[in-house]
């Protein structure tokens, strides 16, 4: 059985969780348990919150959002009739 997801956008927040409609019908009538899955993001506060159930338990993990600095290059190319510039970013715990 197919599960849909939603991604409902706001001016500073987004959400992604299952929607409450199913891509198919269970034919037989038997339900499976649900396991949840929710993201969200605040641009306007920095913060993430994601909501995991997965094999009984649950995970709530709550983070701030870290922007990326990136460093734009010299480098021109033409994709899809647009002109645009390659971007880099370091990894700073990885290298």
């Amino acid at each position: 059985m197919e599960s849909v997801y939603e991604l409902i956008l706001y001016a500073n927040e987004l959400k992604y969780e299952e929607s409450q409609e199913n891509a198919e019908d269970d034919d037989q009538g038997y339900s499976w348990r649900k396991e949840a899955y929710t993201i969200r993001r605040n641009f306007a506060t920095s913060t993430m919150q994601d909501h995991i159930e997965m094999m009984g338990k649950t995970y709530m993990i709550e983070d701030t959002i870290h922007a990326q600095e990136w460093k734009i290059m010299n480098d021109l190319k033409e994709v899809a009739g647009h002109i645009c510039m390659n971007a880099s970013w370091i990894d700073t715990l990885r290298d």
